[in-house]
This record gives C-alpha cells, structure tokens and sequence, in this order.
C-alpha cells in the first residue's frame, strides 16, 4: 500500500488524471455518432480511419465552440483555414503523382 500511495504522488500520474476528463467527453460524444453502437463501415483499416476522423471532428468541434466564445474573428479564420485546406487535399488527391519526361 505505501508503493502505491508513493506512486499515486507522482507527477506523472496525475498529469494522466488530469487528461481523462477530456478522453472521457471524447468517449462519450463518439458513443453518441454511433448508430445503435454500431459504425456503417466493415474492415480494419475502414473502422480505423472512421474512428480517427471522427475523434478529429469532435475535437475540432470543441475548438469552434472554444474560439466562437473568446474570438468570434479567430473562429471565422480557422474555419476559412481548414476549407482551404480540405480544398486543397481534394484537389490534389484527384491528380496524378506520375512523372512523364518525353525526350524529343
């Protein structure tokens, strides 16, 4: 028992417990998305990418909310930011990475 009071005094451990409330939320409002606690994709890699992008949207969504209640301007520039971005990765996810070098 004292190993373990010794432990739970530790820096390290609770700058861990400082950090679950917020994985906890995390959690909590990616069990809300779900449909019937089931996702719409099957396979790893989809299930994977599904779950990755969606805690993204969470999170990113409490920094919307966070920077609309500190600075409304903060808030329209990150979104103009991110459209842009998300623009950009479309467009050039369509084209072709292949080099053509023609010798005349």
């Amino acid at each position: 028992m004292a190993q373990r009071r010794q432990q739970l005094s530790k820096e390290d451990y609770r700058r861990k417990c400082r950090m679950r409330p917020a994985i906890e939320g995390t959690i909590s409002q990616f069990k809300q998305k779900l449909h019937n606690g089931k996702l719409r994709v099957r396979g790893m890699g989809k299930v994977r990418n599904s779950v990755i992008l969606m805690a993204i949207g969470i999170n990113f969504g409490r920094l919307w909310a966070h920077s609309l209640q500190d600075n409304p301007g903060a808030a329209l520039l990150l979104t103009l930011a991110v459209l842009l971005i998300v623009f950009l990765v479309k467009n050039l996810a369509g084209k072709s990475t292949e080099l053509n070098f023609e010798v005349a």
